[in-house]
């Protein structure tokens, strides 16, 4: 019984400090870590129709078409390349701006930003826009989901 005894003590014991050690490792900082792309849902498409010198509708209704942004900035007379170099300055001031803000630490800037090339020219070439949905203050964002709904999150 008492050897019993001990070895549940030791269980619990065992039980709360790797519990302990696993929920402070899931903070705010360290959460926020797996959820990286949150940060930049849909916070670009707002800047993407202005650059493009459409407005969101527009720039919904042709990527609900099968267009990319690349495709739409050719149509609309935009050097691909230019459109380029400019969306991923954009990444970059936004991913500077989270760190300014607390929001993300200095080694999730140092990913995101060696990432940045890579992500820019994927969502420039992606053919499909996802499911549009309102998200924080803009009117409407891209998901990423693949079919269309409508309504708050």
């Amino acid at each position: 019984m008492k050897r019993f005894r001990i070895t549940l003590i030791a269980t619990l014991i065992l039980v709360l400090v790797f519990g302990s050690i696993a929920f402070a490792a899931n903070g705010e900082n360290n959460g926020s870590y797996l959820r990286m792309g949150e940060y930049f849902r849909g916070v670009f498409q707002e800047w993407y129709a202005k650059f493009l010198g459409i407005d969101m509708q527009t720039l919904q209704l042709e990527r609900q078409e099968g267009k990319s942004l690349n495709d739409i900035a050719t149509e609309q007379g935009i050097d691909q390349e230019e459109f380029f170099n400019a969306a991923l300055e954009q990444r970059t001031q936004y991913i500077d701006n989270l760190l300014l803000q607390g929001k993300i630490t200095q080694d999730q800037a140092i990913l995101l930003n060696s990432q940045a090339a890579i992500k820019t020219k994927a969502a420039l070439e992606k053919v499909s826009p996802g499911t549009c949905e309102p998200i924080g203050p803009q009117e409407r964002s891209y998901t990423g989901k693949g079919t269309a709904r409508r309504g708050a999150r």
